[in-house]
């Protein structure tokens, strides 16, 4: 049986049209509001929401599904170098606090303060990240380098750092600045992501496989 992409997103072709797309799917998934909503009111200057809970949304709309793909966490980022490592177990105490719901398991990281654990975990020395887009930019495919956050005037913005082309073409594509090959590899078969959602396809040396 082919496939066809739901019609509202059969024609997107910029990344003007997908980043409007995104903000429709953002605005119209109340429990990602919600926790947005309950981002922003812990008054952290500079925040997202973003990785899996993103790329699942999109995902989840183009093939059509009605029932949203559940999420083993959340991943809550921001950066602020001011500020010591133990102030994300404060900061997931308070989002437990505010968020309507219950059963949302957080995943909090300073971004500011990464460069310390990768440093810990691979002995050798990794240069801090300038801000939270770089941190953005780090993580391991195109299609997960995507958050959302509210401005100061409750608007949705997106960080993309290389685009939402990869994420509304289902391709997922290796981060080169950050993964090699192997781990690309590696990870397709532990995230199994294509049992979820069939029609991804992988992109290796340029090409696209399913």
């Amino acid at each position: 049986m082919s496939f066809h992409l739901p019609l509202q997103y059969a024609s997107l072709n910029s990344e003007q049209e997908y980043r409007l797309a995104l903000l429709r799917m953002v605005q119209a998934r109340a429990e990602l509001m919600d926790g947005l909503r309950c981002a922003a009111s812990l008054g952290v200057q500079t925040w997202a929401i973003g990785a899996g809970v993103i790329r699942s949304l999109v995902w989840d709309e183009l093939h059509g599904f009605v029932v949203p793909t559940r999420m083993s966490d959340w991943d809550f980022v921001y950066y602020d170098p001011t500020v010591p490592m133990e102030h994300e177990a404060a900061l997931r105490a308070r989002l437990a606090q505010c968020d309507r719901h219950v059963d949302r398991k957080w995943d909090v990281v300073n971004q500011a303060h990464v460069h310390h654990w990768l440093a810990r975990e691979n002995g050798s020395i990794f240069e801090a990240y300038a801000d939270l887009t770089q941190a953005i930019a780090s993580w391991p495919e195109t299609a997960t380098c995507v958050a959302v956050y509210l401005n100061q005037n409750q608007e949705l913005e997106i960080i993309a750092p290389f685009g939402l082309r990869d994420l509304f073409e289902l391709k997922v594509r290796r981060n080169s600045h950050c993964l090699s090959p192997q781990a690309f590899a590696q990870r397709r078969v532990e995230k199994n992501w294509q049992d979820i959602w069939p029609q991804l396809q992988y992109v290796v040396d340029g090409a696209s496989t399913t």
